[in-house]
C-alpha cells in the first residue's frame, strides 16, 4: 500500500527547474496506510538544491483521501501536480505547509483545525 500512496504524490527523485534554481524532490514521509477517520493525507518532502548554493526547502504537503477518483479520472494528474510543486519552488519560503487543491491545481495554504 505504501508504494499506492507514493502515486497521489509522485514526485520522488523528480527534478524542478525554476528561475531559483533546480531542485531534486525527495519525499522524506508519507502516509503508511489508511487512517480511519482521516480525510487528509500528509506527505513530507525535502528538495535539494541540484548544483547552486541555495539552502534545502521544506514542504509538507495534504491530500484528501478522495483525490484516488480524481487521480484515476484526471490523465494529466501527474503533470499538474508537478506544475503545482513546481510554482511552489518558484515562489516560496524555505518551509511551508500546503494542501493539494484540486479545483485550481495548486498549492494552498493550509492551516490546523484539529480535525483533519
Amino acid at each position: 500500500m505504501t508504494k499506492e500512496y507514493m502515486k497521489l504524490l509522485p514526485i520522488h527523485g523528480r527534478l524542478f527547474a525554476t528561475a531559483r534554481g533546480i531542485w531534486r524532490a525527495r519525499l522524506e514521509k508519507w502516509p503508511a496506510r489508511p487512517t480511519p477517520g482521516r480525510s487528509l493525507l500528509r506527505y513530507k518532502v525535502r528538495f535539494e538544491p541540484a548544483g547552486q548554493e541555495e539552502a534545502e526547502r521544506h514542504l509538507e504537503v495534504l491530500v484528501l483521501n478522495e483525490t484516488w477518483a480524481a487521480r484515476r479520472a484526471h490523465p494529466q494528474y501527474d503533470r499538474f501536480v508537478r506544475r503545482a510543486i513546481r510554482s511552489w519552488l518558484a515562489n516560496g519560503a524555505g518551509r511551508a505547509k500546503r494542501l493539494l487543491d484540486l479545483s485550481s491545481w495548486s498549492l494552498v495554504p493550509y492551516i490546523e483545525t484539529g480535525k483533519d
